[in-house]
């Protein structure tokens, strides 16, 4: 749902994006857990997020890989879960502080050609 979502205005989809714009978009209008919709490594081919996008329940058997099937496949209702709170920070210290007092954080890197 993130990558389908998140990512459908700004062409990064699974090629990267920003933990902000998760967060941001996850405060307004919730998300699903991950038995909702599994990640299957591809871009949509639309600019737009619909109920199929979101959550989605597929007919047996599973698609084959490369495949789509999404006229296999329908729009299911689904608890949203909500963000109340988030903020950033930079820095070694600013992290491992983040980390003694509130727990897990999310981290976003520039990965560049140069990087790999």
């Amino acid at each position: 749902m993130i990558v389908n979502c998140v990512n459908t205005t700004d062409d990064q989809g699974c090629n990267g994006g920003d933990p902000a714009d998760v967060y941001e978009y996850i405060a307004a209008n919730g998300v699903a857990d991950s038995s909702c919709e599994q990640y299957v490594a591809h871009n949509l081919d639309k600019k737009s997020c619909s109920a199929i996008d979101q959550c989605k329940d597929c007919t047996w058997p599973p698609c084959p890989v490369g495949e789509t099937c999404q006229d296999k496949c329908w729009a299911v209702d689904y608890k949203k879960h909500y963000v109340s709170l988030y903020y950033g920070f930079s820095g070694v210290n600013e992290m491992k502080a983040e980390l003694y007092k509130n727990g897990p954080i999310s981290c976003g890197i520039q990965a560049t050609n140069q990087f790999e």
